[in-house]
Order: structure tokens, then C-alpha cells, then sequence
């Protein structure tokens, strides 16, 4: 009987960890929400969903050539996000850059009634390549009319 109220206290701090490990994973059918017009990341492989569920985008691929801090290079390069964007009625591939050295482009397309906008990287380029693995890009989605 003695045991019992620590038993207890032991299956509650045990219940709780594994609650708070299966918020954490990710499966594959798991999107970042978002709402119009606020900004939001998305890394390699990740996917986002309108919070009403009548769009989405995933980053396929990144390509960052941009020149690594406290290197001299001829070329500044850029950052590029492959994006797969679907509605209910399409899908559509396109790529948005982002230019080395702070350079204020947003590159942005449409597809059906929404906006996409690259509005920067998530960080600078670093001089290690396995730095770079958490890289993403800052997006926001207007709704044309």
C-alpha cells in the first residue's frame, strides 16, 4: 500500500513522456498548417496546407549555390526552392529564388487564386555543407482577389 501513490506517480510521468513524443513525430501525412497572408517555413521534404485545406505546397528539392561566408567568389549565387503546389483541381512544379548577398527580390508565382512568395531563406549559407541540413525558406501565400 505504501508503494502504490509512488507507482502511480511513476505510470503518470511515464504516460506523459510518450504523450509528449507523439506530438513531436512527424508522419508522412503531416503538414505544417498555415493562413493567408502569414509567413511561415518549410525545409526539404516538408509539406504545408492551407488551415482550410484547399491548397498546399511541399519543397521537393533545394539548391543552394550561394558563396559561403568568408569565402571570395566570383559568383554571389542563389538559393532555389523546387515547390510542388495542389488545389482540388491541379498540381503545378515550379521553382522560386532567393539571390546571394541580401539582395530585397521576393520571387513569387501564381497558381489558380493564391500568390506564392519566397520571401527569404531561413538562414545564411554556411561554410560546411552539414550545417546547412536544417535550411528552409520563408514563404507567404496571398489570395489574388
Amino acid at each position: 500500500m505504501k508503494k502504490l501513490p509512488q507507482i502511480l506517480i511513476l505510470l503518470l510521468i511515464g504516460i506523459s513522456f510518450i504523450n509528449c513524443n507523439n506530438k513531436l513525430k512527424k508522419d508522412d501525412d503531416s503538414s505544417i498548417i498555415f493562413n493567408l497572408e502569414e509567413e511561415f517555413l518549410l525545409r526539404n521534404s516538408e509539406k504545408g496546407q492551407l488551415k482550410d485545406q484547399t491548397f498546399s505546397i511541399s519543397v521537393l528539392e533545394i539548391n543552394d549555390s550561394r558563396c559561403p561566408e568568408g569565402v571570395n567568389c566570383i559568383r554571389a549565387g542563389e538559393i532555389r526552392f523546387k515547390l510542388l503546389l495542389k488545389n482540388k483541381k491541379e498540381e503545378k512544379t515550379l521553382t522560386l529564388s532567393y539571390p546571394a548577398r541580401g539582395k530585397t527580390l521576393i520571387d513569387n508565382s501564381t497558381f489558380g487564386n493564391y500568390t506564392i512568395r519566397l520571401i527569404k531563406p531561413n538562414q545564411k549559407n554556411k561554410t560546411v555543407k552539414s550545417e546547412n541540413e536544417n535550411i528552409g525558406g520563408i514563404f507567404v501565400i496571398e489570395n489574388i482577389h
